[in-house]
């Protein structure tokens, strides 16, 4: 299972980047488009984690998502 989160492509890399660096991997839309990725945004897959792990992910992605800004 997953949700998309529309950003900016920019925006979008830069959280993603961010969250990776603390242990949360999440695909932008970008790498799955097949032609132009605009508007951008994160996919944020849901369904193998734990309800700890996903709280612990989305205040990762919460955080960098407030750092990085529009």
């Amino acid at each position: 299972m997953h949700t998309t989160l529309i950003l900016s492509s920019e925006r979008a890399d830069a959280v993603a980047r961010a969250a990776a660096t603390r242990g949360v991997e999440v695909p932008t839309v970008a790498r799955s488009a097949r032609s132009n990725p605009d508007p951008g945004g994160l996919v944020i897959g849901y369904g193998r984690l734990t309800d700890a792990e996903l709280r612990t992910a989305l205040d990762i992605l919460a955080d960098e998502l407030r750092r990085v800004g529009t």
